[in-house]
């Protein structure tokens, strides 16, 4: 199954089937079946926790165990007034034609990662202005049931409307386990093992033992990073765990973590930007990974104040390239970005796991796997004697010219050689 992630296909279709911890599951379970009687006591539903342990794949069972749709908004998605109110405020109110059946509900609306709502009391300032009040009213009203996720609980309850949502809502700390080495941690290793291992010889691979306790042992409880680990050794299987560790599914794994490290721990600049001319990824990413791990690196305050000031003067030019078309900004976003750790006096000594942006790999979703992108940028970068970083970063010029008209796409489709689903990394 190649060019498909696994974590998507082998998402678990029930309640049941997700891994959790038991008394979380009992709660869960009680929430679902308030609605399913129409006894409901709480309209919203917020799990919290760390990413990659299954939040918002526990929403998506909900919904099926109740055999309806999923309206979702996540943070790609414009959330101020105007789109909450036109979106899941029309949902949340709005019944077909069986919802007596099910009680009076039709649909699961799942407003994913809402700690990431962009808002601000200044006008311009804040993409998402609005929407957290918005959402408040939709809750109180709805007459179908709402599941939040988010990673930062604390974050969200200082925002606006972010306590009085809260207090509206059944909210539950997301986990697999209590404590390590308990019954739920020792059954759901178990699962998970057992499942990984069902999931690869489905596939025709093979994958030792000792590989998938290795990964567990680095990832528990990412599953979600576990998953894809497997599915690159699986893969890759000619070559050694490590490197394929190095060169798995994640986007863009096979250089930006070497250019993470060079920049936080090497602090060569010239090696740096020598190592950014062969990148395999858009110096919108880069930033995103820096903004994503700046933090870790960076334990000082001052540090932090110092390199996120730098970072903000990358991300203003690469501001121009999006706003303005100013393509000739985005060498200026990246050398001033890939200096940042000029901000950073007290280097951390101690070992960092760099995590992946979660805009990333919501991209990666809706847009296609890595190994479909690497494929559409080798067929396009033989037709036109390019290298695939060359043909990335003129992407967003084919992506202009697919946009213009119907008739555009389709010759351009034809001039390259791609079929729909390569057309789709194209925008």
């Amino acid at each position: 199954m190649h060019g498909v992630f696994w974590n998507d296909f082998y998402r678990p279709a029930s309640l049941e089937d997700t891994l959790m911890a038991n008394d979380i599951r009992i709660k869960i379970r009680d929430w679902v079946d308030s609605w399913k009687k129409g006894e409901v006591t709480r309209n919203a539903l917020i799990l919290w926790g760390e990413a990659g342990i299954g939040k918002t794949t526990t929403a998506f069972a909900i919904a099926n165990d109740f055999g309806v749709p999923v309206i979702e908004m996540n943070a790609s998605d414009l959330r101020d007034r105007q789109s909450i109110r036109n979106i899941a405020g029309l949902a949340s109110v709005y019944m077909d034609l069986f919802s007596m059946e099910r009680k009076g509900f039709s649909k699961v609306i799942l407003m994913d990662e809402a700690d990431n709502f962009i808002e601000s009391r200044r006008n311009g300032k804040g993409s998402d202005t609005g929407g957290m009040n918005e959402l408040l009213n939709v809750i109180k009203n709805t007459k179908n049931p709402i599941i939040l996720t988010m990673n930062d609980y604390y974050g969200f309850r200082r925002k606006s409307s972010g306590s009085e949502i809260i207090n509206l809502s059944l909210t539950i700390e997301f986990k697999l386990y209590n404590r390590k080495r308990d019954i739920d941690y020792n059954e759901n290793v178990r699962k998970l093992r057992s499942n990984i291992m069902k999931i690869v010889e489905e596939n025709g691979f093979r994958i030792s033992q000792s590989d998938v306790s290795t990964i567990l042992e680095r990832n528990f409880p990412d599953i979600r990073g576990i998953i894809n680990d497997v599915q690159s050794i699986s893969i890759n299987s000619n070559s050694s765990m490590d490197e394929n560790l190095a060169e798995g599914m994640r986007d863009s794994t096979n250089s930006i973590f070497e250019i993470m490290k060079e920049i936080f721990r090497g602090r060569n600049y010239e090696t740096i930007l020598n190592k950014l001319k062969d990148k395999d990824f858009d110096t919108s990413d880069l930033i995103l990974w820096i903004d994503k791990n700046l933090p870790k690196e960076a334990e000082d305050p001052v540090d932090l104040m110092n390199a996120f000031r730098i970072l903000s003067d990358g991300d203003i030019f690469m501001g121009r390239v999006m706003k303005k078309q100013h393509f000739r900004y985005r060498t200026y976003a990246e050398d001033i970005s890939a200096g940042v750790f000029n901000g950073i006096s007290n280097v951390n000594k101690k070992f960092v796991k760099y995590e992946f942006p979660s805009m990333i790999m919501r991209m990666s979703r809706s847009k296609g796997s890595r190994v479909m992108r690497k494929n559409t940028l080798r067929k396009i970068g033989l037709l036109t004697h390019s290298s695939s970083g060359q043909v990335s970063k003129l992407l967003w010029f084919y992506s202009a010219i697919a946009s213009t008209s119907k008739e555009n796409r389709a010759e351009l489709m034809n001039a390259l050689g791609l079929d729909e689903k390569e057309m789709e990394i194209l925008g």
